[in-house]
């Protein structure tokens, strides 16, 4: 996952709307659209004033590591608080517990598929 849609899902997962990270780090929020749909980056210093306001790592918002791409919307439905807690965590201890989350959650979905069929 790239890095504004990392920041998307966040948004969404608290609540909060692209006006409102645009006008706090002083950056036009068309920029997030953009990001998202030609995969650009910002600068360093937007990227830092977001993951500050965030309350995250900047490396956990621009990390090409997959084990960090636990932004997915449907895992932080599930598991919230304690995903926003793995923030916290040393690379190589978050990696493991985010791989278990999403393959308990895979499976819960895969199971939740199996038992609609007819």
């Amino acid at each position: 996952m790239q890095f504004w849609k990392r920041v998307d899902a966040l948004l969404k997962l608290r609540s909060i709307s692209r006006k409102e990270l645009a006008y706090a780090c002083q950056f036009d929020v068309s920029n997030i659209g953009k990001g998202i749909y030609e995969n650009n980056d910002p600068s360093v210093s937007t990227a830092y004033k977001i993951a500050c306001f965030l309350g995250v790592t900047l490396e956990s918002l621009i990390s090409e590591d997959s084990s960090s791409d636990y932004y997915d919307y449907s895992i932080f439905q599930k598991y919230g608080n304690t995903v926003r807690q793995l923030e916290y965590l040393p690379a190589e201890l978050r990696s493991p517990i985010l791989n278990m989350i999403k393959a308990q959650s895979s499976s819960f979905a895969k199971n939740k598929e199996d038992s609609t069929v007819i």
